[in-house]
């Protein structure tokens, strides 16, 4: 009696674990998730300093530069950087030689005015906060007749891919 109850056992036994093994079994499947980050850049208001800066003309009254940095405040991880020449928006005497440059993170850029250095600015995880600018206007020949001159220097911020 013992040995049937024994065997009743074994098969008992055997019958859960190849259940157990059969549910085993079963196939799996895989759930893919796809996302991303889209890339933005932003280019703002300053967080500190103003977005207007001021110029001063030289001695001779041939060229107007910066006495005050204007700021931006720049929002744009692995994007680029570029800035325009100063455009004349007002004053009596056109200036024809008008250039700026930008600051940020210790990285300089010019406009392409300068002729020179860096005019596409590629920018790291460090490189946002606010940007410095900087600009000269100037004429060839005569001195800039007394006026309020005004400029306008774009900078356009764009992602990466």
């Amino acid at each position: 009696m013992l040995h049937r109850s024994l065997f009743a056992c074994a098969l008992m036994l055997a019958g859960v674990v190849g259940f157990a093994s059969s549910a085993k079994a079963d196939t799996t499947e895989v759930a893919t998730f796809v996302g991303g980050v889209t890339a933005t850049c932003n280019v703002e208001l300053p967080t500190a300093g103003t977005s207007t800066g001021s110029l001063t003309a030289d001695a001779a009254k041939t060229t107007l530069n910066s006495t005050t940095a204007a700021s931006v405040n720049v929002n744009c991880v692995g994007g680029t950087l570029q800035i325009s020449d100063p455009v004349q928006t007002t004053g009596t005497t056109s200036t024809t030689r008008n250039t700026a440059t930008l600051t940020l993170a210790g990285k300089t850029l010019n406009s392409p005015g300068v002729g020179s250095g860096i005019t596409t600015l590629p920018l790291a995880n460090t490189d946002t906060g606010d940007a410095q600018i900087n600009m000269t206007a100037s004429i060839a020949t005569g001195t800039l007749a007394p006026d309020t001159y005004t400029y306008t220097v774009t900078v356009t911020a764009t992602p990466g891919t």
